[in-house]
């Protein structure tokens, strides 16, 4: 899938398990300077490990249960729309299947300059597969002198196995790695 200048390009985000941390603070970086030179940029959380039960999400969206505009909001800090993960409690398998994916996709292309998507740590959260193939790009997180070299050649290894091989690897310092 090729990015072209009439619709958002979208880029998921992903890393090992202990650059957490490090992966959130540069989503909300990369959403805050977005915005400040003025790009309409939506966050969405993917992360299924971090699914908050009873709150309507990108879940509800995939599944038709909820608009995107009611289950979206506008983040203070960043000034990016915001769409967290829903209620990881119901089952994910209808979700995420391949057409819910490209519908939500085109939705959000149409609105949106850049979409940002938490896509957690992909060895937990292989079930967003769909999602993980459908995006334009796939970014690797590494907290340098932190993130094992092992941990880096797992994740790649896994997004190239769900359908989309990393696009290229940011290595962060960690040590500003709050919101």
């Amino acid at each position: 899938m090729k990015h072209r200048k009439d619709r958002a390009l979208s880029v998921m985000v992903a890393a090992p398990a202990s650059d957490a941390a490090e992966r959130r603070a540069l989503i909300d970086l990369l959403a805050a300077v977005a915005v400040a030179r003025g790009d309409h940029v939506l966050v969405v959380e993917a992360d299924l490990g971090s699914a908050d039960p009873g709150n309507g999400g990108l879940l509800e969206v995939l599944r038709g249960e909820i608009s995107f505009h009611t289950a979206s909001t506008t983040d203070a800090a960043t000034g990016a729309r915001r769409l967290p993960v829903g209620n990881g409690q119901k089952p994910v398998r209808d979700a995420f299947e391949r057409e819910n994916v490209h519908r939500f996709l085109s939705h959000v292309a149409e609105r949106y300059d850049l979409v940002l998507l938490d896509g957690g740590t992909l060895a937990q959260n292989v079930r967003i597969a769909p999602l993980v193939a459908a995006v334009d790009r796939l970014i690797v997180v590494a907290c340098g002198g932190h993130t094992l070299q092992d941990d880096l050649v797992e994740t790649g290894r896994i997004a190239a196995a769900l359908g989309n091989a990393p696009f290229g690897a940011l290595l962060v310092d960690g040590k500003g790695a709050t919101r």
